[in-house]
C-alpha cells in the first residue's frame, strides 16, 4: 500500500512537471516564430502555452507583442491587461501597452502607462524613448527631447532615440542640434535609412541644398520605393533651380505613389515655372481628384488658366480657393489682379479690402490696391496707400514709381523725381523709372536732366519707343533739331503712331 502511494506521488510529479516543460517549450517557440515575423503561428504558440499555464505572465506579454504586429490592437491590449494583473509590477507590459495605446490615439493613456513603467524600474531606456514620442506627437518637443536624452543616458548606443530627439530638435527649428544627433544615429547604425531621410529635411532647412539631395539620394538607396524622399529630392532640386531635375524626381515619386497628391501639386508648380500650363493644369487637375478640397490646387490651377487668359476659368478656380478657405490670403491678391485685367475694378477692390483686413502689415496688398484706386481716378486714395505701402516695407521698389506716377500727375513733379531717385537706388536699371522721372523733369522745364533719364532708360530697353520720342522732345527744346528728328524716327520705327506726325511738323 505504501509502494503504491509513493508511485503514484512520482507520477503525480512528473505531470506536474510535464506541464511545466510544455508551456515553456510552446512559449519558446512561440517566441523564435516572432523572431522570424510569424506573428500568427506565434500567437498559436503563445496561446498553448497560457493553456497549459495560465498564469504565465509573459507569455500574455509576448502574445500582445504579437497581436500588435499584424494590428490586432484591442486583443493585444487585452493581453497585456492580463499579464500586468498576473503580475503588477511588469514594467515591459506597461511599456508594450503604452505603444498599442499610442497607436490607436489613445496619446493620454499610454503617457499614463510609460510613467507607471517608469516608477517600476527608473532604468528602462526604451520606455523613455517611447514617452518622448508620444509627447512628440502631443506637440510637447521640450519634454519629448528630456525623454530621448534620459534614453540616451542610459544607452548612449540607443540610435532612435538619438534619430527622435533630432526630429523633436527639428521642430524646434534647431536644425544644427538636430543634424549632429542624426550624424550620431547613423555613426551608431550607419544602415538607417529613416535618418538619412531625416537628415535631409533638416539640411534642405539649413540651405544646404547639396547635402539634402546626398541624404535623399541615401535614404532612396535604402528604400527605393519611398515616394517622399523622391519628392523631397525634387524640392531641394527646385531650389537650385534644377527644374528638369525636380521633375524628374517628382515622375518617380508618381510612379512609385499614384496616389500621392503632394508630387503632382509640386510637378504642377515647376510646371508653371517652366511655362508649360497646360502640363501644370493637368497635374494639378489629378491633384484635385485626389484631394477635392485643397484650396491652393485651387489657387494655383486658377494661376495657370489666367497665364493661358482664360480669364473665367481662372476666376472660377479663384472662386473655389476662397470658398474652401475664406482667409486664403494669396487668392485674394491673385483674383484681385485677375479682376483688374479684366477691368472689374471694383471687384478687386473688394479682394484687396478683404486682403488687408486679414494681413494689414501686407505692403503688396496696399501696392495693389493703390493701382485699383488710380485706375478709379481716386488719386488721394491711391497715394495714401502707396505711402503704406513703402511705410511697411521701404524696400518696395514698385511702389515708389507708382507713387511717383501719381504725383506727377497731381502736379507735384518735384516729389515725383524724388520718388524715382529712391526707387532707382533700390533698382537703378529701371527704364520705367528712368523714364517717368524723365517725364517729371520736363514739366519742370529740366530738358537737359530729362534727356540724361530718357537715355538711361534707353539704355536698359532699346526698344523703348517712348522714350526715343520724348528725348527727341528734349533734343528740339535744346535746339538740336537734327538729333531730335533722329529720336523721333527711331520712335516711328518702333510703333509710336505720335512720332509720325512730330516728323510732318518738324522734321521736313
Amino acid at each position: 500500500m505504501k509502494k503504491y502511494s509513493y508511485i503514484t506521488i512520482l507520477l503525480l510529479l512528473f505531470s506536474l512537471y510535464s506541464t511545466a516543460q510544455n508551456a515553456e517549450d510552446f512559449f519558446n517557440q512561440g517566441f523564435a516564430k516572432s523572431q522570424n515575423f510569424d506573428f500568427d503561428g506565434a500567437i498559436i504558440d503563445f496561446t498553448q502555452a497560457i493553456a497549459l499555464d495560465a498564469s504565465f505572465a509573459e507569455a500574455y506579454n509576448q502574445r500582445g507583442l504579437a497581436k500588435r504586429n499584424i494590428h490586432q490592437y484591442q486583443a493585444a491590449i487585452d493581453d497585456y491587461n492580463q499579464a500586468i494583473s498576473i503580475h503588477p509590477h511588469y514594467a515591459e507590459a506597461y511599456n508594450n501597452r503604452g505603444v498599442v495605446k499610442h497607436h490607436i490615439l489613445l496619446y493620454q493613456s499610454a503617457l499614463d502607462d510609460y510613467n507607471r513603467a517608469i516608477v517600476l524600474n527608473d532604468m528602462y531606456a526604451e520606455v523613455y524613448n517611447n514617452r518622448g514620442v508620444t509627447k512628440h506627437i502631443l506637440l510637447d518637443y521640450k519634454a519629448a527631447i528630456r525623454d530621448f536624452s534620459k534614453a540616451i543616458d542610459i544607452n548612449p548606443s540607443y540610435a532612435e532615440a538619438y534619430n527622435n530627439r533630432g526630429v523633436s530638435k527639428f521642430q524646434l527649428e534647431q536644425y544644427t542640434e538636430a543634424i549632429s544627433d542624426y550624424n550620431t544615429a547613423l555613426a551608431i547604425k550607419l544602415s538607417y535609412g529613416e535618418v538619412y531621410f531625416n537628415r535631409g529635411l533638416a539640411n534642405r532647412k539649413s540651405n544646404d541644398l547639396n547635402e539634402a539631395i546626398a541624404d535623399y539620394t541615401k535614404a532612396i538607396d535604402f528604400a527605393p520605393k519611398l515616394a517622399e524622399a523622391y519628392n523631397n529630392r525634387g524640392v531641394a532640386k527646385v531650389k537650385m533651380k534644377d527644374y528638369r531635375g525636380a521633375i524628374a524626381d517628382y515622375n518617380s515619386a508618381i510612379e512609385v505613389n499614384p496616389s500621392y497628391m503632394k508630387a503632382f501639386y509640386n510637378r504642377g508648380l515647376v510646371k508653371m515655372m517652366l511655362l508649360d500650363f497646360q502640363g501644370s493644369i493637368y497635374d494639378y487637375n489629378k491633384a484635385l481628384e485626389l484631394q477635392p478640397n485643397d484650396a491652393e490646387s485651387y489657387n494655383n490651377r486658377g494661376m495657370a488658366k489666367e497665364n493661358l487668359n482664360d480669364y473665367q476659368g481662372a476666376l472660377l478656380d479663384y472662386n473655389k480657393a476662397i470658398a474652401i478657405n475664406p482667409s486664403f490670403v494669396q487668392t485674394y491678391n491673385n483674383r484681385g489682379v485677375l479682376y483688374r485685367k479684366m477691368n472689374n475694378f471694383s471687384a478687386a477692390m473688394n479682394d484687396y479690402d478683404k486682403l488687408i483686413l486679414l494681413r494689414p502689415k501686407d505692403a503688396e496688398a496696399y501696392y495693389h490696391r493703390g493701382i485699383v484706386k488710380y485706375h478709379l481716378s481716386d488719386l488721394n486714395g491711391a497715394l495714401a496707400d502707396y505711402s503704406q505701402a513703402i511705410l511697411l516695407n521701404p524696400q518696395l521698389f514698385e511702389a515708389y514709381v507708382y507713387r511717383g506716377i501719381v504725383k506727377n500727375m497731381m502736379n507735384d513733379f518735384q516729389g515725383a523725381i524724388l520718388d524715382y531717385t529712391e526707387g532707382l537706388k533700390i533698382y537703378p536699371e529701371s527704364s520705367e523709372a528712368y523714364y517717368n522721372r524723365g517725364v517729371s523733369k520736363g514739366k519742370l522745364l529740366d530738358h537737359k536732366g530729362s534727356l540724361a533719364d530718357f537715355s538711361s532708360a534707353i539704355l536698359f530697353k532699346q526698344d523703348y519707343a517712348e522714350a526715343y520720342f520724348n528725348r527727341g522732345v528734349s533734343y528740339l527744346a535744346l535746339g538740336e533739331k537734327d538729333t531730335a528728328c533722329a529720336d523721333f524716327t527711331k520712335a516711328s520705327q518702333l510703333g509710336f503712331y505720335k512720332a509720325f506726325e512730330v516728323i510732318s511738323m518738324f522734321c521736313k
